[in-house]
C-alpha cells in the first residue's frame, strides 16, 4: 500500500512544485469532458524567468517557482486545480467556470497576485504573469483545439507587452498564426531592415518618420510614442490609449537616468526600480506613464532629442521585450546617423 501511495504521489504531482503534474491534469481534464462539465483551461507564463536564472542562478530560480505556486495554490484554494505544464509556465482549470465576466475577474485576481519573493538577505525577486484562456464546450469540444486556442491567447499577451490576461474570443484572436523562433528571427530582421530602408528611401525626412514611428506604435501596440526635444514630434496614440495628453519632459531629468553604455532606459514604474522617488518617476506619472523607454537620438556628438515610448496602463504596466526594445534602439540609432548626415 506504502509502494502504491508513493507510486501515486510521484506520477501526480511535481516534485519541485507540488502542484500536480501536465499529465494528471490532462486525465482530470478528460474526465470533466466526458461529463460534459464546463471549465475554463488557463495557461499563465512567468514574465521574463530566464532574466531571474541568468542573473540569480538556477537554484534561485527553483525558489522562484516553488514559492510562485504556493501562492497561486492559496490564490483557487477551493476554486481551482493547478498543475505545471513544464519549466515556468502552470495549468489552471477553472470548473464550471465559462461566464466571460466571472472568468475575467478569477483571471484578474491571478494577475494581481504575485508577491515579491525574499532570496537572501539582500535580494528580492519581483515577477509577473501573462495569462491566456480558453473554455469548453464554449470555444471547442476538442482537447487539442482548446490547448491551442488558449496558446493564441497567451501569444496575443504576450505580444501586448506581457503582464496581463487575455481570454480567447473568435472574432479577435482566430487569425493569429503562432510563431517559431525561426519566425521570429526572420520577421525581426525584417523589421530593422525596414526601418533603415523607409528612412533613407527618397521623399521628405519628416514623413518618413512619421510613418515609421505610426507603424512601429502600431505595430508594437505602444500607447504613445514621439521625439522629445523640447517638444513633442511624430506623436502616435493607440486607439484604444486612455490618456492622450503629453508634455516634453526636461532633459536635466532624463539624462541623469539614461545608462551610459546603452543611451537608453526602460522601466516598468509599477515595479520596484531605481527610478523610485527619482523626479523623472513623478513626472512620467503626472503623464499617466506606467511604463517606458526613453532612448537617446545622438550621433558624432549631437544630441537630437529623445525617443519616448510608454504604456499608459495603470494596472499592469508594460514588460518591454528585449525584441521590441531592439527594434526601437534600431530606429533611434538610423534616425540620429540620417539627422546627422542632413545636418552637414
Amino acid at each position: 500500500m506504502e509502494e502504491k501511495m508513493l507510486e501515486d504521489s510521484v506520477y501526480k504531482y511535481d516534485p519541485l512544485t507540488k502542484v500536480y503534474r501536465r499529465e494528471h491534469i490532462y486525465e482530470y481534464m478528460e474526465k470533466l469532458m466526458s461529463n460534459n462539465t464546463p471549465f475554463s483551461y488557463i495557461i499563465l507564463d512567468v514574465d521574463n524567468f530566464k532574466f531571474i536564472n541568468d542573473n540569480y542562478g538556477h537554484t534561485s530560480g527553483d525558489k522562484v517557482l516553488t514559492e510562485m505556486a504556493s501562492q497561486l495554490l492559496e490564490l483557487i484554494k477551493g476554486h481551482g486545480t493547478i498543475g505545471r505544464y513544464g519549466g515556468d509556465e502552470f495549468i489552471i482549470i477553472l470548473e464550471n467556470v465559462q461566464d466571460y465576466d466571472e472568468l475575467w475577474h478569477r483571471c484578474y485576481d491571478i494577475l494581481k497576485s504575485p508577491k515579491d519573493i525574499v532570496l537572501n538577505d539582500k535580494e528580492t525577486v519581483s515577477f509577473s504573469y501573462t495569462v491566456g484562456c480558453s473554455r469548453f464546450p464554449l470555444d471547442t469540444t476538442d482537447m487539442s483545439e482548446l490547448f491551442d486556442l488558449a496558446d493564441k491567447a497567451l501569444y496575443r499577451g504576450k505580444t501586448k507587452g506581457r503582464n496581463c490576461f487575455i481570454i480567447y474570443l473568435p472574432e479577435k484572436h482566430k487569425d493569429i498564426n503562432l510563431q517559431s523562433e525561426r519566425d521570429k528571427h526572420f520577421s525581426s530582421m525584417y523589421l530593422h531592415s525596414k526601418i533603415f530602408n523607409d528612412l533613407t528611401k527618397p521623399g521628405s525626412l519628416q514623413n518618413k518618420i512619421k510613418s515609421i514611428i505610426d507603424f512601429l506604435g502600431n505595430y508594437l501596440m505602444i500607447d504613445h510614442i514621439c521625439i522629445d526635444d523640447g517638444e513633442l514630434k511624430f506623436e502616435y496614440y493607440h486607439p484604444l490609449c486612455k490618456y492622450k495628453t503629453s508634455e516634453p519632459i526636461n532633459s536635466d531629468l532624463i539624462d541623469p537616468m539614461i545608462n551610459a553604455k546603452t543611451n537608453y532606459l526602460c522601466e516598468n514604474l509599477l515595479t520596484k526600480s531605481k527610478m523610485c522617488n527619482s523626479k523623472l518617476y513623478q513626472e512620467l506619472q503626472k503623464q499617466h506613464v506606467y511604463a517606458a523607454v526613453i532612448i537617446k537620438v545622438a550621433a558624432f556628438g549631437n544630441n537630437y532629442g529623445y525617443l519616448r515610448c510608454e504604456s499608459r496602463s495603470l494596472d499592469t504596466g508594460r514588460i518591454w521585450q528585449n525584441l521590441d526594445v531592439d527594434l526601437l534602439l534600431s530606429l533611434a540609432h538610423d534616425l540620429a546617423l540620417v539627422l546627422a548626415y542632413n545636418d552637414k
